[in-house]
């Protein structure tokens, strides 16, 4: 893939990711709310659309979403994105966020 390919596919899968996010709180799904989260937060960084990280940071900055979720995979992935944030915004949830994911791992 050259880079113009890639990153036309990196922003479908922003797309992608956003519609299952979307889906996955609309449907009260905490596990695929869990996973589209974090493709979410890892696409929404490359793809440097700042504003849907806060929103989806907020959204998953959510203790009963981590009680819930048993899944490592996804718990470790989140934390990962939550380390690939660090220094590009000010994120009011991320600490927030990392903390309760890091407990309930």
């Amino acid at each position: 893939l050259n880079a113009k390919e890639k990153k036309l596919l990196q922003k479908k899968a922003l797309q992608n990711a956003e519609k299952a996010f979307r889906l996955a709180v609309e449907l009260d799904r905490e596990s695929d709310r869990a996973f589209a989260g974090f493709a979410v937060l890892e696409y929404a960084r490359i793809n440097l659309n700042w504003s849907l990280i806060d929103e989806v940071g907020k959204n998953l900055d959510d203790e009963e979403l981590w009680k819930r979720v048993l899944n490592p995979y996804a718990k470790s992935r989140v934390i990962e994105e939550c380390e690939n944030l660090k220094g590009k915004g000010k994120w009011t949830w991320l600490e927030s966020l990392h903390a309760k994911v890091s407990t309930y791992a």
